[in-house]
């Protein structure tokens, strides 16, 4: 399997759109939730490396900790659907470049656009 990186660039203006979910920043009181609809989206894919619940809770940690280069908070949104994370992007600097180190979405809400 090849690797292929894509670069990006990001702008932090406030984008205004009409939002189907509610969108919140990324917050580390919410990490059991995120690692859990995490989890949900990639137990059974390619990417499911057989990570316990707690292996996922301690990743999205260590991205908010900076561990992958400081946490772009602005850029980092939970997307929920009543109260529930439905899909999550985190963006990190790595290296003076933005990396989007986590992007996923909840199996049941795959296809509607979230993580577009």
């Amino acid at each position: 399997m090849t690797i292929q990186k894509i670069k990006m660039s990001y702008d932090l203006t406030q984008q205004h759109n009409e939002a189907l979910y509610d969108t919140q920043p990324v917050k580390i009181e919410d990490l059991q939730e995120l690692g859990q609809a995490m989890l949900d989206a990639f137990t059974n894919t390619i990417d499911y490396k057989g990570e316990s619940l707690e292996d996922l809770i301690d990743e999205l940690g260590s991205v908010i900790d900076g561990e992958f280069g400081p946490f772009i908070n602005e850029a980092s949104f939970a997307i929920k659907e009543e109260d529930m994370v439905i899909g999550t992007i985190m963006i990190n600097m790595y290296k003076g470049e933005p990396l989007v180190s986590e992007i996923f979405t909840r199996k049941a809400y795959t296809g509607r656009g979230i993580a577009a």
